[in-house]
């Protein structure tokens, strides 16, 4: 024997609009309502409102009017879909705002928006309304009228479509602005809260203005902008343009459009020299991309601790900010505020930065002092991506470190070194960890990244007691693989944090390349 369905009562809600010189006329929608389980045919008359109140509208010359009836029929399961019929009315249209369904017995209630005007014997189907957190979010669509709005049209029908990188949302109106009770009025600004499928990073917006064709229903908008509520990103449109019934415009979003930025700033940790137990010095940070750059960033404001890492490396500062969308990175400028005191300094290892919204990251290596008691004096740098060396293979290098004949008394410290080439770079090098004596030539031997032909090297000294200096007369170094060979004389006195380069190409200075025929070991 089988179990009959049981009967079950509806909450059905139809909100229309209607000029306030108009009565309502005596109508009769039929309607079939389908389930995940079965679906059922009813009809409902002017005869059968339970409830009717006005409620607000849009325009301050309509009333919105909101109709509710109660039937009792079938259990149609989850509510799926809603279609009408048929519609009979002595008026020639009736403008539908929405229409509400509600399953008392499931606690299911479904929104069907309609939003435009319905003529007599039409045809619609129509699907449930998106509901946020499981197939819908919210965007906050931000108008700004502009001073040249000469009408005062009640009637503006302005609607408009997002487009993103997943997808793309349907035309929606405008309408019930949240800081006007008219919206569109010259010089204004307005608010609209609207649900619509996620889109994904926002590309372009569609406006347009569906109003009647009448020369007092145009609008000049002066500024649009969207913004996604559940990833905060921020577009925005400069218009300036009025628009008229019947016309649409494509508009692309400016620079200006506000993203996450996740910076790991790697402080050095090299012996006899570290900034990572003393107290950040002010850091100033620029970010320069193929849309634009952002504005000054005072890094220390955002300084947080790493969500993804449980124990974060104390060496590692992390910060979270938003600002302008750059695009692509392609530079970055670092400075901190000049002030010539040996306390005055940074020493970085490298600066990492992470877009999570693109899923994109960049990583600038800089193994230096940023500080005018140091080295060059610099307190500001413009570095550019880098390559990762780790994609390069390895070989091998021999490098020989001449000690000068001047050199007063052994020098007790540790030298790092950094080769660049035309491919990429290396890492840092520790080369010693012991002493240098007067007129001694030292070897080492070690595997890193392939840069390719050597351009350009780096040596960094650090002494284990405040007084040592180390007098660097040459270092040469020997690529076997290649047969090739470089030499760079030096004859130069380093001493604490003192960093020397030699630019391969650089031939007229202290930077000389021979061939390994040309060089004895």
């Amino acid at each position: 024997m089988s179990l009959s369905t049981p009967i079950i009562e509806y909450v059905i809600s139809i909100q229309s609009e209607t000029n306030l010189s108009k009565e309502m006329s005596e109508w009769i929608f039929e309607f079939k309502l389908k389930g995940d389980r079965s679906e059922i045919n009813f009809s409902l008359s002017h005869q059968l409102i339970r409830i009717m109140k006005k409620v607000s509208a849009a325009n301050t010359n309509c009333i919105s009017y909101l109709h509710e009836f109660r039937i009792s029929e079938k259990d149609t399961g989850k509510i799926k879909q809603l279609e009408l019929v048929n519609f009979t009315c002595q008026e020639k249209e009736v403008y539908l705002i929405e229409i509400q369904v509600k399953n008392i017995f499931r606690d299911d209630q479904q929104l069907f928006p309609i939003d435009k005007p319905i003529s007599p014997n039409t045809r619609l189907v129509l699907r449930p309304n998106l509901k946020p957190g499981e197939n819908g979010i919210f965007y906050v669509i931000t108008t700004h009228t502009g001073n040249k709005q000469m009408n005062k049209s009640n009637d503006l029908n302005i609607s408009f479509q997002i487009i993103g990188d997943k997808a793309k949302t349907k035309f929606i109106r405008l309408q019930h602005s949240q800081l006007n009770k008219q919206a569109f009025i010259c010089g204004k600004k307005d608010i609209f809260e609207i649900l619509a499928n996620d889109v994904g990073r926002t590309t372009k917006v569609v406006i347009a203005n569906q109003s009647e064709p009448n020369p007092n229903n145009s609008w000049f908008v002066d500024n649009f902008e969207v913004k996604n509520l559940k990833n905060s990103e921020t577009s925005n449109f400069a218009v300036n343009k009025i628009l008229i019934p019947a016309e649409e415009i494509v508009l692309f979003p400016m620079s200006i459009c506000e993203i996450l930025y996740q910076v790991v700033l790697r402080l050095n940790d090299m012996d006899g020299l570290s900034s990572s137990n003393k107290h950040l010095v002010d850091v100033y940070f620029v970010i320069k991309g193929a849309k634009g750059r952002t504005k000054k960033i005072y890094l220390n404001n955002y300084e947080t601790k790493r969500q993804d890492h449980h124990d974060q490396d104390p060496k590692e500062k992390y910060f979270e900010f938003k600002s302008d969308d750059v695009g692509k990175i392609e530079q970055i400028n670092l400075s901190i505020n000049p002030d010539n005191t040996p306390d005055n300094f940074i020493f970085i290892d490298f600066i990492e930065i992470k877009i999570p919204i693109r899923s994109e990251a960049y990583k600038f290596p800089i193994d230096r002092v940023l500080g005018e008691y140091f080295e060059d004096g610099k307190c500001e740098l413009d570095l550019e991506v880098w390559k990762h060396p780790e994609r390069h293979s390895h070989i091998d290098y021999e490098i020989l470190s001449e000690t000068g004949p001047d050199q007063n008394k052994e020098a007790k410290g540790k030298v790092y070194l950094i080769i660049y080439g035309d491919i990429c770079r290396t890492g840092k090098i520790e080369l010693n960890d012991g002493s240098f004596e007067n007129s001694l030539m030292d070897n080492y031997e070690f595997s890193a990244p392939d840069v390719g032909k050597i351009t350009k090297i780096e040596i960094f000294y650090i002494p284990l007691n405040s007084d040592s200096e180390w007098h660097l007369e040459a270092i040469q170094i020997k690529v076997a693989c290649r047969n090739e060979a470089y030499k760079y004389v030096s004859n130069t006195l380093l001493v604490k944090c003192k960093k020397q380069s030699f630019r391969t190409d650089s031939l007229e200075k202290t930077a000389i390349e021979q061939k390994l025929g040309n060089l004895k070991f």
